[in-house]
């Protein structure tokens, strides 16, 4: 035997003797009728090490050096990567995970435990449903307003919103509000985001919305959601005055309506004044009267509460010749 051969050996039986067994387990989360899989990165140098796996504390799995292992539940499909020398990778699949069923826990757990070192690890699954008929919706010309339902999930969703202005980078929108209905062993989630809008914030704004399955209380669940876009414009508040004449005959009736349109149009109060006397002549958005040789000048206010504005709109009347009773006979 060489001078090379012999470091060789020695160094091999030196890490055989002082490296320490190891296991590191991971196990992922699984969507429905999907398997259930473990991975398991074993590191042994001692022929008499062995590995014991437990599922939900049920025996599944004995693992003896040199590689072989066995099952001990038929419904197991044991996959290995075989390698000579360690480490050694195992994965193991279980049967498909149904979620609203009970012949696999919604939450599982797996045990590996070393048998020489007497090392224990463990690791825990959830299984979930991605959302499933989603939809998003505008609900209000007077602020964000971003309604999201999921027909079917589980656990319950989560949802992050995402905002953008005028093409500028989005921000996160935190404070949503969320509802949840148990059916047939689904969850159907609400979630609802609203941001008031400002006069001087009139434009363009894109909501992302990410409907997702709450697994871990974790951002990074979003990897098992759905994106929903929606664009929402909002345009500067102005009045228009609905069946308002401006050339009639004396003594015709009218009834003239005064209606805010766009941003802050939902929380508006009303009220006419007589232009030529500068009083309140009516406190709705409907001003209805005779028309006469003096009242002929009017202005509709509307003040909206929603975006701390008030705007005018005119109203002038010409008097044609004649009366309207003339054309009566």
């Amino acid at each position: 035997m060489n001078y090379y051969m012999v470091i060789d050996f020695l160094v091999i039986f030196w890490l055989r003797i002082f490296c320490v067994s190891e296991v590191n387990i991971a196990c992922r989360h699984v969507e429905e009728m999907s398997p259930v899989v473990i991975d398991i990165l074993w590191v042994t140098f001692d022929s008499n090490d062995s590995l014991v796996v437990y599922e939900n504390t049920s025996l599944i799995m004995i693992c003896i050096i040199p590689f072989f292992c066995k099952l001990t539940n038929s419904k197991w499909v044991l996959q290995n990567k075989e390698n000579s020398e360690p480490p050694y990778k195992i994965e193991v699949h279980q049967g498909t995970a149904l979620a609203q069923r009970n012949l696999v826990p919604k939450i599982g757990e797996w045990e590996v435990i070393d048998v020489v070192t007497l090392k224990q690890e463990v690791c825990r699954y959830q299984v979930y449903v991605k959302p499933v008929e989603n939809q998003c919706l505008s609900l209000s010309k007077d602020e964000i307003n971003i309604f999201c339902t999921t027909k079917r999930v589980y656990p319950k969703a989560k949802c992050t919103f995402y905002i953008s202005y005028n093409g500028q980078r989005a921000f996160e929108f935190e404070n949503v509000i969320y509802s949840h209905k148990n059916e047939t062993g689904y969850s159907v989630s609400n979630c609802n985001a609203i941001k008031p809008i400002q006069l001087t914030e009139i434009g363009t704004y894109r909501v992302e919305a990410i409907i997702y399955p709450n697994i871990s209380n974790d951002k990074s669940d979003v990897v098992y959601g759905t994106n929903i876009s929606t664009e929402i414009i909002f345009k500067s508040p102005y009045i228009t005055l609905v069946n308002c004449p401006t050339h009639v005959k004396k003594y015709i009736l009218i009834d003239c309506e005064c209606v805010l349109n766009e941003l802050g149009s939902t929380n508006v109060l009303y009220s006419w004044i007589n232009a030529s006397t500068n009083e309140s002549i009516s406190y709705s958005n409907h001003l209805r009267f005779a028309v006469d040789n003096y009242n002929t000048e009017f202005i509709c206010k509307a003040n909206s509460f929603k975006i701390d504005n008030v705007l005018y709109e005119n109203y002038n009347i010409f008097l044609l010749s004649g009366n309207s009773f003339e054309s009566m006979f």
